[in-house]
């Protein structure tokens, strides 16, 4: 079945993800109409459906940030959450975590997300206690150009808020994580191409080695 269309025309952008709380269904499109030409303005679609995905309806956020892309979207801690990366300064590989949030998936704010230091957010799962665990990386800096891009990775775990996340470092490597899910025991399994990070107990617990 076709989607809505936002306001009469149909999105250049593919859906990135969807979440589902239940029976309700949150979908998003994949990147704002300024992810690559860093237009200090853009929109980026929406939708929604409230019974399972046989019905929608659609929307759009304004004012989305140079760079924007939603990677995933979650339901946790009583609140949507779309996420993704924004350009700094209008670099796109210097990424800064995005997030949207939302009590009704109809109605989204964006996180100020300055605490949270460099990162993309690629990848998302739901902890033990219901809260929000997402991963991400950001480029090192490099001391040549023609030197090969290493990318340092972050954990955050939610507190149960819109607003507060804890970091946790996971590293730098040419192949960082890219992956997230919760095991049947509450730990928390993180994946990149090389390496795996798994949490110590069943909590929504800090990345470690194994």
């Amino acid at each position: 079945m076709p989607l809505p269309t936002i306001d009469g025309g149909q999105p250049s952008t593919p859906v990135g993800d969807f979440g589902v709380n239940g029976r309700e269904v949150v979908a998003f499109g994949e990147a704002a109409t300024n992810a690559y030409d860093f237009h200090s303005s853009g929109t980026i679609p929406f939708w929604r459906s409230v019974d399972g995905g046989a019905h929608w309806t659609s929307g759009e956020i304004t004012g989305t940030p140079p760079g924007t892309r939603v990677h995933s979207v979650l339901y946790a801690s009583g609140h949507w959450f779309a996420v993704g990366g924004r350009a700094k300064a209008g670099a796109f590989y210097d990424s800064l975590p995005l997030i949207y949030t939302s009590r009704d998936g109809n109605h989204w704010t964006r996180m100020d997300t300055s605490a949270m230091g460099t990162g993309e957010i690629t990848a998302t799962t739901i902890g033990s206690a219901g809260r929000p665990v997402l991963v991400g990386s950001a480029p090192r800096p490099k001391s040549k150009p023609n030197t090969r891009t290493v990318l340092c990775a972050a954990v955050w775990v939610g507190d149960g808020t819109t607003t507060g996340f804890k970091r946790g470092g996971l590293g730098c490597s040419e192949d960082p994580p890219t992956a997230a899910v919760t095991l049947a025991d509450g730990r928390v399994l993180i994946a990149g191409n090389r390496d795996l990070w798994i949490s110590r107990g069943p909590r929504q617990g800090h990345g470690n080695g194994s």
